[in-house]
């Protein structure tokens, strides 16, 4: 037997576990937390409960992705990628709070 859900989601979503710095709309630092999935519109982050934590609004994320090295080039570096998002969602779970957000703007 088939259960049928209905996905509203746009596109689909990549379990990941890139670090992530929260800031809020002013560019002031939150909190570090870790990014549980990520699509090309957005993604669900965790963080630990923590009282300036936005449940709406705008913040920035700068997500820490792992190295990447080529034949060209044997270096390995880290990147980081910055986003302007808009909290969607936010789910308490236990210590933790989910967030879900929707990115706006890419900034680097």
């Amino acid at each position: 037997m088939a259960i049928g859900t209905s996905e509203r989601r746009r596109s689909r979503r990549l379990p990941t576990a890139y670090e992530v710095t929260v800031l809020d709309d002013g560019g002031r630092f939150l909190t570090r937390g870790r990014v549980a999935n990520i699509s090309e519109n957005g993604m669900c982050f965790l963080v630990e409960r923590h009282r300036n934590m936005p449940k709406s609004g705008r913040i920035t994320l700068q997500i820490k992705l792992p190295p990447t090295s080529s034949k060209h080039d044997e270096r390995r570096k880290t990147r980081n990628v910055s986003y302007t998002c808009k909290i969607v969602r936010t789910q308490t779970l236990g210590n933790l709070v989910g967030i879900g957000v929707e990115f706006i703007d890419k900034l680097s």
